[in-house]
């Protein structure tokens, strides 16, 4: 649409035309530009969530993976829809960040409502805090902006016995220097063994720390909380298996 500006701007700088017909003109190209401004791709998450452009990466939008374990892969797929009334070239992508993110894309021209998918993996091999952009193209309008996120946690062993009282060791890094105050193992708060006390976890990259298990009234997963001095736990979903 931008080669479509320029080519009308052209065209009316070359008209020798009165004042009345002249605002008219400028009116017109106004109207074109507003009208190619707002036309746009519209993205919508499994959950039926849509997708902000450029927006920071949000757990509703689904674009936040949330804290995974390490080796894990985690998949997401967004639908791209053309909310415009005219074709749309999906013409490529751009994925900037980090490597931990891989997508799965197909090049298409959508008609005015047709979808088209595209899959975002999160596969952590890495016990840190990750962010990549996502970049989609289309042959007339800017690129479409996915801001992703994602953090994971090593938990080594990953099962135990149900009477409990063996060691786990968590490993993983807090955003932003946050501190851990605590750690719940299937609702139960648990003993924290690390020398030096528990304030200083992750706050300069990934820091071992070992709980001590209580015992379980049944096998299976359960969850591990992490409590963070003055702000929301990190749950890390079923992350540890009784047996």
């Amino acid at each position: 649409m931008k080669r479509n500006d320029e080519k009308i701007g052209k065209s009316v700088g070359h008209q020798r035309v009165g004042g009345v017909i002249s605002v008219a003109l400028l009116m017109l190209v106004s109207v074109v530009n507003s009208s190619a401004a707002s036309v746009s791709l519209v993205v919508v998450t499994e959950n039926g969530a849509v997708v902000s452009n450029g927006v920071p990466s949000d757990v509703t939008m689904g674009t936040a993976f949330g804290n995974q374990s390490c080796g894990t892969i985690v998949s997401r797929t967004f639908v791209v829809q053309n909310g415009s009334d005219e074709p749309i070239n999906l013409s490529g992508y751009r994925m900037r960040g980090s490597r931990h993110f891989e997508v799965s894309f197909v090049t298409a021209r959508l008609s005015p409502g047709e979808e088209q998918p595209v899959k975002v993996l999160f596969r952590p091999v890495e016990k840190t805090v990750e962010h990549a952009d996502l970049y989609l193209y289309t042959d007339d309008a800017e690129p479409f902006l996915f801001r992703f996120s994602g953090s994971s946690f090593d938990i080594k062993p990953a099962h135990g016995p149900l009477d409990g009282g063996n060691q786990i060791r968590i490993t993983g890094e807090l955003p932003d220097g946050r501190e851990l105050t605590g750690v719940r193992i299937g609702g139960n708060d648990v003993e924290v063994c690390q020398g030096g006390g528990i304030f200083s976890m992750f706050r300069r990259g990934p820091v071992p720390i070992n709980v001590t298990l209580p015992a379980a009234e049944e096998p299976g997963p359960v969850d591990i909380t992490l409590l963070i001095a003055g702000h929301e736990p990190i749950l890390l979903s079923a992350i540890y298996i009784y047996e």
